[in-house]
């Protein structure tokens, strides 16, 4: 799948990477896997991320619904300022253009940082996540700034089926159809994955095949969505039906349907 220099400089990259945030900002597992999905890398997105936390830390809350409902305001206003479909992680911390997916993996990484357990959503057009409390389960829904903390468990039900069936055209025009239902739990790490899904699916939305088939390769070597297996056929038909060089068709062809192969195999030896 990879060859040996692009392995090379892969490792490089996070070695690199790891570094500069272990020198410049409070060591944080989930902002370094996160970050390796961006082009754009800096190594001031721990200190932000520090400081953020701390601010939490260093202040005392009546109840824990108060100190959720003040993560999600906080970060919120510090970080989200617009809402991009298919925003790229490093976005967060260089513009505030965010969307569902890379809101969700900042507010994962707060989270775990104070100790929170909770639980990350991934659905067809959706992902968001659930804080688990001793006070209960709260909603996080990161493109809603103004009503998205929702600590009612009547309206979190309402919340989750309004994702399941999402009834606005623009959701399903900005998003790949698929043929199945998708509610399932994904562990942080595995958000990784999905960011670099997302950059697939920018890249063939600007007719970038050989990108678009390299980030999907990224993202299944993390994460195997079912997202992947729809996108795949759809793919090679664009590949094949493009201007590329018949060579350069036969190899991305043969990529993706490796894609699929090495999934089968997996399963197989579970």
């Amino acid at each position: 799948m990879f060859t040996i220099n692009t392995l090379s400089r892969l490792f490089f990259t996070i070695a690199f990477v790891i570094c500069a945030f272990s020198l410049y900002g409070q060591e944080n597992p989930l902002l370094e896997d996160y970050v390796l999905t961006s082009d754009n890398m800096n190594a001031g997105y721990a200190e932000k991320m520090d400081r953020l936390t701390k601010s939490f830390k260093h202040t005392k809350y009546k109840s824990e619904q108060v100190l959720l409902r003040a993560v999600f305001n906080k970060t919120h206003r510090e970080f989200l300022k617009w809402y991009t479909p298919q925003a790229d992680f490093h976005e967060l911390f260089q513009s505030g253009r965010y969307d569902c997916l890379t809101a969700t993996a900042l507010y994962s990484m707060v989270l775990a940082e104070l100790g929170f357990s909770y639980t990350i959503y991934e659905t067809n057009y959706h992902i968001f996540l659930t804080v688990h409390s001793k006070e209960g389960d709260f909603l996080f829904e990161a493109t809603d700034p103004v009503n998205g903390f929702i600590a009612d468990p009547k309206e979190i039900k309402v919340r989750i089926a309004e994702y399941l069936n999402p009834t606005s055209p623009d959701t399903r025009k900005l998003y790949l159809n698929y043929a199945f239902e998708l509610f399932q739990k994904v562990e942080p790490e595995k958000l990784t994955g999905l960011l670099f899904f997302n950059r697939a699916v920018k890249a063939y939305n600007s007719q970038n095949i050989m990108q678009a088939v390299q980030y999907l390769e990224k993202a299944s070597v993390i994460y195997y969505s079912p997202r992947i297996d729809s996108f795949c056929p759809l793919l090679s038909e664009v590949c094949l039906s493009s201007q590329l060089d018949e060579a350069v068709k036969s190899e991305l062809v043969s990529r993706l349907a490796r894609l699929k192969a090495d999934k089968a195999i997996t399963i197989s030896i579970r």
